[in-house]
């Protein structure tokens, strides 16, 4: 589910996910119960289907809480916080569950979950028009991320920053972040267009694959084909053979009673 996430197929990733949470339900594991209801989350997500990804992160949430997980705290505070900055708008809210989430990845200290709670705060905080703290928030995302190399949350944040430093009135620093968005966008667009190219040869490989094994069982089918003619052929022949040879037995046998 996750791999399909980050190659954007949404189908697939849904599909993963269900099969993730009903593989949880049958092993009664509380924890694989946790991380299925965390897969489908993420696919509601990536769908827009805000509301379906409250519903089950509540539930979620307060299995985590219930059994102490602070990871899973941590995931369904920030899905929460998600809902409500794009959905609701109550970016209040959104802000106390992403502070919530921040304080869980902080104790277990993944910097990865770190750095997407960061820039979903500094979001919030452009949303809210709290310019000052999105910038302090995103900048905090945009250090971690250029630090783990995640061009994805760099390109999200330096965009945030491009319009907090404008709503500031801070122009050199909203240009100078311009830039650097520029720079990672086009990083971005020539990593994309040569997965497009790759995927388009896998897809022309497969399809190559699909063909000569196509043709090749076509081949073996007409071999198999002529192999029954010759078969039938020569079977018959025999047939034949043998009837003219009892035929002529059968003349030999009556010339001589005569």
């Amino acid at each position: 589910s996750g791999m399909y996430k980050f190659l954007g197929d949404t189908a697939k990733t849904l599909y993963y996910a269900k099969e993730t949470k009903r593989a949880a339900a049958s092993a009664g594991d509380t924890i694989l119960q946790i991380r299925g209801l965390i897969a489908m989350v993420d696919a509601f997500l990536l769908l827009k289907n805000y509301d379906s990804a409250l519903a089950i992160s509540k539930t979620g949430l307060a299995l985590a809480e219930e059994k102490q997980v602070t990871f899973a705290i941590g995931i369904f505070n920030n899905f929460i916080g998600q809902y409500h900055t794009e959905k609701t708008g109550n970016y209040s809210i959104a802000i106390a569950h992403f502070n919530t989430a921040l304080e869980s990845f902080q104790k277990i200290n993944v910097q990865y979950d770190i750095a997407l709670v960061l820039k979903n705060l500094g979001r919030a905080y452009l949303l809210k028009k709290d310019y000052s703290n999105s910038v302090k928030y995103s900048e905090q995302a945009l250090a971690i991320s250029q630090q783990l190399k995640l061009s994805q949350v760099q390109h999200a944040v330096l965009m945030d920053l491009v319009k907090a430093e404008d709503g500031l009135g801070n122009i050199k620093e909203s240009h100078r972040y311009l830039l650097r968005y520029v720079a990672v966008n086009d990083s971005l667009q020539a990593r994309n267009n040569r997965k497009t190219v790759y995927e388009l040869e896998a897809r022309y490989q497969n399809q190559k694959k699909e063909v000569m094994l196509l043709a090749q069982q076509k081949t073996i089918e007409r071999k198999t084909l002529l192999n029954y003619i010759f078969a039938g052929g020569a079977l018959l022949l025999m047939v034949i053979f043998a009837l003219l040879y009892f035929n002529y037995r059968h003349q030999q046998k009556l010339q001589r009673q005569r």
